[in-house]
């Protein structure tokens, strides 16, 4: 990866704007197909495990990709969003 704190930022802004901590889940939102991929993409290179799938039932279809429970942990440590 070229500029791992380029990415890591990147994350770190869209998970403090368009994501979620609830419970022991960890989610990212977004409406665009190609910026899920992306998500999933650099969530990966970190070694992050995740899953996205597609909700349909609000008027505008919303991505959501899911960090795997055994690396919520990782993915804090690695991105350290906002208030946590």
């Amino acid at each position: 990866m070229k500029n791992k704190q380029f990415v890591l930022g990147f994350l770190r802004g869209l998970f403090d704007t368009d994501g979620t901590l609830s419970g022991r889940k960890v989610l990212f939102y977004t409406s665009s197909n190609g910026l899920k991929n992306q998500i999933r993409k650099f969530l990966g290179d970190f070694e992050i495990k995740n899953s996205a799938y597609l909700d349909r039932r609000s008027r505008s279809p919303i991505y959501h990709i899911y960090i795997w429970k055994q690396d919520i942990e990782k993915f804090i440590k690695l991105i350290k969003p906002f208030g946590i």
